[in-house]
């Protein structure tokens, strides 16, 4: 199977440089401060789901097509860790987006860049009398990554 098209090979530069990429934006929503940084902390989230994902999924069809692959193996587990760190570092911005004030949330979606989440920050606020206090929605989720990491 050729993914070249995605990246060249599993030491490649761009691989590299997403996986430092991904690491400085999950570093990014671990520090933010809420809700002065709510903006910055909801996009550098969204952008490194993504980045995690590709390399995520890389890793997988690399590793589907050799499974004793070691740089395959160490890039899963590297994103896989970013990926736990980011899911944990996400649960403050995620519990403010739940109960901050519908004129807060407001003039956090008419900044520039956040309109396009709308409806996950809406869909997100109705779902708020399901979700769990802070402390246990982090907990939860640092269990639901290591259920994974077993999975896998």
């Amino acid at each position: 199977m050729d993914n070249s098209s995605e990246y060249p090979s599993l030491s490649c530069d761009q691989l590299s440089a997403d996986l430092e990429s991904a690491e400085g934006l999950v570093e990014k929503v671990e520090g933010a401060s809420l809700p002065l940084q709510a903006r910055g902390a909801l996009l550098s989230r969204e952008e490194c789901v993504i980045l995690l994902d590709n390399m995520w999924t890389f890793a997988r069809i690399e590793l589907d097509v050799d499974w004793g692959n070691e740089e395959a193996r160490r890039l899963k587990a590297a994103v896989a860790e970013l990926r736990s760190r980011l899911e944990a570092a996400s649960q403050a911005l995620l519990a403010f987006l739940r109960q901050a004030d519908e004129k807060t949330i407001e003039a956090l979606l008419e900044e520039p860049g956040v309109g396009p989440y709308r409806f996950w920050v809406e869909r997100l606020r109705k779902c708020a009398a399901e979700s769990l206090p802070l402390a246990e929605e982090r907990l939860a989720a640092i269990l639901s990554t290591l259920r994974r990491r077993e999975l896998d």
